[in-house]
């Protein structure tokens, strides 16, 4: 009998695999205990899995604050954006890929703002979201979006759950906050058409 000890390259790269599936293993098993699918392996993973629990829990805090996206003012769309940014920015440092929140923002904003108006101009206002988040100064409501967030995934609680949705709900309808720095431009400008 013989143990094979493989060379120090190969088992460096066998921890590293084994410390990132430990690191996105929490939030794995938000996904399936809420009966969302799970992405599959490729490069694109982190980005779709953070997405799609951001879509779940605002989408979520949307019902319980709001009831109709429809009835979101553009405020409230802003707030929207940021919240979205706030969640995946927590959830990227979370399983240890924070160079990934920016996707999983543009993806989840884009469709968490589109109900109402049209995907061209939710695309921008979701860019510009992202294009500013990481420019502002995080304020309170942010980071305690994140330490919520982080809870509600690592304890896979539906009481810890209720209680981000509930506080997300909330920070959506405030419209004191001030994001001004979100401003959407239109994709295009009527005015300045060629001659004919």
């Amino acid at each position: 009998m013989a143990i094979v000890f493989p060379p120090a390259k190969i088992a460096r790269h066998w921890n590293g695999a084994l410390d990132s599936s430990r690191k996105r293993a929490p939030l794995v098993e938000f996904l399936r205990h809420r009966g969302l699918k799970v992405a599959q392996p490729g490069p694109g993973r982190n980005s779709d899995n953070i997405s799609r629990a951001t879509l779940f829990i605002v989408n979520r805090a949307l019902r319980v604050g709001i009831g109709d996206k429809q009835a979101l003012n553009p405020a409230q769309r802003l707030n929207v954006g940021q919240t979205a940014c706030c969640i995946c920015d927590c959830l990227a440092s979370m399983i240890g890929d924070p160079n990934c929140w920016r996707v999983a923002a543009l993806v989840s904003g884009t469709q968490l703002i589109s109900s109402g108006s049209n995907l061209s101009n939710s695309a921008n206002a979701a860019a510009i979201s992202a294009q500013q988040f990481k420019q502002s100064t995080m304020g309170s409501g942010c980071i305690k979006t994140q330490l919520l967030a982080a809870q509600a995934i690592v304890s896979n609680l539906d009481e810890k759950l209720q209680e981000l949705t509930t506080h997300v709900a909330l920070q959506i309808q405030d419209l004191s906050i001030n994001w001004a720095w979100i401003v959407p431009k239109p994709a295009f400008n009527i005015s300045r058409r060629s001659p004919v």
